[in-house]
């Protein structure tokens, strides 16, 4: 089964959110039964699409008049585990390995906005990490319902020629590094 992620966008985030503050007396979330939400469109406290909470799973708990948050009781078929897809090989565009996810860009509704791909090296040593949109990306499952491979529509060329990907912390320490030492008193 392969399943392609698309990228949010905010203008559709902040509809969901709008359109659900205007539901949120009612209950949002599925029933303990596994009922449908009943509420379309109803956001958590976090600002989460409740009707998208997972049911066929387990149950979720129902939501009260004064509480919105949701507790997930299981992953649904179409969700995927960070923890899964951290270190998933990456394939090219000719099914090549072109390298692995290290790290995945959360933006700051939680939505994942990128995925950090090692490329190059030997074990890690002298790889070079680029980022990529996460709507880039086609997350293909195995039989075993486990990642098989990411496949990115890139070449190890061209992955090795896109720019260095540069966290904040980088970012901030090669600055420090860079200023002028202060002279002491």
């Amino acid at each position: 089964m392969r399943i392609r992620f698309g990228a949010v966008s905010r203008m559709a985030l902040v509809a969901v959110m709008l359109a659900g503050a205007a539901g949120m007396a009612a209950p949002a979330l599925a029933q303990a039964n596994g009922e449908a939400p009943a509420a379309a469109g109803a956001v958590t406290a976090t600002g989460k699409d409740a009707t998208r909470a997972p049911t066929a799973v387990g149950a979720v708990a129902a939501a009260t008049a004064t509480s919105a948050t949701a507790f997930y009781s299981g992953q649904s078929g179409s969700q995927w585990m960070a923890s899964k897809l951290i270190g998933a090989t990456v394939v090219g565009a000719d099914d090549k390995a072109v390298g692995a996810i290290t790290d995945l860009v959360l933006g700051p509704a939680g939505a994942t906005e990128g995925a950090v791909i090692g490329v190059g090296g030997f074990l890690g040593v002298g790889e070079k990490k680029v980022a990529v949109p996460f709507g880039k990306l086609e997350v293909v499952r195995g039989e075993d319902g486990k990642v098989d491979k990411i496949r990115v529509a890139l070449s190890r060329d061209e992955l090795e020629k896109a720019p260095t990907f540069v966290t904040l912390a980088e970012q901030k320490a090669r600055a420090k590094a860079s200023e002028p030492a202060k002279p002491s008193k």
